[in-house]
């Protein structure tokens, strides 16, 4: 569903209802900008976890059929998305592990982004983000730091000191 949103120039925008500024990009010139907004239903690139209460681990694939919101200006890199609630503020650390190069960004559910990881160090390239967040809607982008790489990988999130939802 698209809906134009007036901007502050007084120009319209297209808005698409799923969560996540995307541009279309020739080369290095933006030549269309929108913004989604709204939740992800399950596709098989999306795939909703609900209201997060402690751990979670997820598996999944690389594939063609999903390319990354984030990292597309770069190239053609593929990813899986995992939207969560938190009812309360937390302490989440996501880990995103891959014999491929694993890229994982954080994304507030308006689609601004929060974090971003590329290696946990030098001698890891594996990927981790830890943040104390707030009540709200999130959204995980798994995906590599090389374009066009394809494979397995497995997603772990860890909830802690999760606080009691403000009544």
């Amino acid at each position: 569903m698209e809906e134009a949103i007036l901007d502050e120039a007084g120009s319209t925008t297209p808005r698409w209802r799923l969560g996540f500024p995307v541009a279309l990009w020739l080369g290095l010139v933006p030549l269309l900008t929108a913004s989604w907004s709204g939740a992800l239903a399950q596709t098989a690139c999306e795939q909703p976890l609900g209201t997060l209460t402690g751990s979670v681990s997820q598996s999944g694939s690389w594939s063609g059929d999903c390319v990354s919101w984030q990292r597309t200006p770069f190239g053609d890199h593929y990813a899986k998305r995992y939207a969560f609630t938190l009812g309360g503020s937390a302490d989440v650390t996501i880990d995103l592990r891959s014999s491929q190069d694993p890229y994982l960004f954080l994304l507030r559910g308006d689609g601004s982004q929060l974090a971003e990881n590329d290696d946990i160090n030098g001698s890891n390239r594996n990927s981790r983000i830890a943040a104390s967040l707030a009540a709200g809607d999130y959204v995980i982008e798994a995906t590599t730091y090389l374009s066009g790489a394809t494979g397995s990988f497995t997603l772990d999130i860890g909830v802690s000191g999760l606080a009691a939802p403000e009544p």
